[in-house]
């Protein structure tokens, strides 16, 4: 069956002009934006997701299909329909005024983020087995793999401390991102919950990789934010673990990269150390948190 053909048949609507970019589909019904997307998340999280933003307008509404279900299964395939919503929230708006989870993240377990003692040491583990099998196919890799670790466990074992010294009355959780990228913030696909640490830290790397940081800025942004301790030594954390690298390191691996974009992190290792060094002097100035010793 054709995707034009599918979608009418199990959205129970009529398409004039169907857009495809690459597996992504777009259509407009009734002065309304769509998107069908092959689903590239598990069906428990997808769900969880929709009851997490459902009626939440801020958020782009995954429709029900004829069997009453969010997912429509064709062949091998999973896919939703997604409903644009009309305003886009700005990078500013996720990290200044972040929706917070007024019920039990018990709800959420399967797209519940905060444990990062354990996501964060499966992902070394993880990868210090696939290192036993790395051929000579990514020297670039082989050669920066150990650094970018060794950053994950000084990281891991922050948390670690953070955890088990501080007490946070201001820990709730709220939606976030699976990553900070353009365009992509009312995207269903990319929420989670987690600390409101996760989206700051986050932002304070996507600014740095794309050039456009200034300490003046970030210094107003975090004093704005009315953070606690607990919060502030997340983010520094957060700092430290590369998912930058990661993110790359995972796509190369599989073959939807090449290996010479890595460069690009590479040649910067040295600034980003400034970076995080610049911003711990400013979340000192807030509160003295722990340093580590070889930044």
């Amino acid at each position: 069956m054709k995707i034009k053909n599918l979608i009418e048949y199990y959205y129970n609507i009529k398409i004039n002009h169907l857009y495809k970019n690459r597996r992504q589909y777009r259509f407009s019904y009734f002065d309304n934006q769509y998107l069908f997307l092959p689903l590239n998340r598990y069906e428990d999280e997808i769900i969880e997701v929709n009851h997490l933003i459902k009626g939440n307008h801020k958020y782009d509404q995954i429709m029900i299909n004829i069997e009453n279900s969010i997912i429509t299964h064709v062949q091998n395939y999973s896919y939703i329909l997604i409903k644009k919503v009309s305003k886009k929230i700005g990078i500013e708006e996720i990290i200044e005024k972040p929706y917070y989870l007024l019920t039990s993240k018990k709800m959420y377990k399967n797209i519940d983020r905060s444990n990062w003692l354990f996501l964060w040491s499966e992902k070394i583990d993880y990868i210090e087995y696939q290192l036993i099998h790395l051929d000579k196919e990514y020297p670039l890799l082989r050669d920066s793999i150990n650094y970018f670790i060794g950053m994950a466990e000084n990281a891991i074992s922050y948390v670690y401390n953070t955890y088990h010294l501080l007490q946070s009355k201001n820990d709730n959780l709220v939606i976030s991102h699976k990553r900070i990228r353009d365009n992509e913030f009312n995207n269903p696909l990319n929420l989670i919950i987690d600390y409101k640490s996760r989206d700051i830290a986050e932002y304070l790397k996507y600014i740095f990789f794309n050039d456009d940081y200034d300490y003046i800025k970030i210094k107003g942004l975090l004093s704005y934010l009315n953070l606690d301790q607990f919060s502030c030594q997340l983010i520094y954390a957060r700092l430290l673990f590369p998912t930058y690298y990661f993110d790359k390191y995972d796509e190369i691996i599989g073959n939807n990269l090449e290996e010479k974009e890595i460069l690009s992190i590479l040649k910067r290792t040295e600034e980003y150390e400034d970076y995080i060094i610049n911003i711990y002097m400013i979340i000192n100035q807030l509160f003295s948190i722990e340093r580590i010793d070889w930044l």
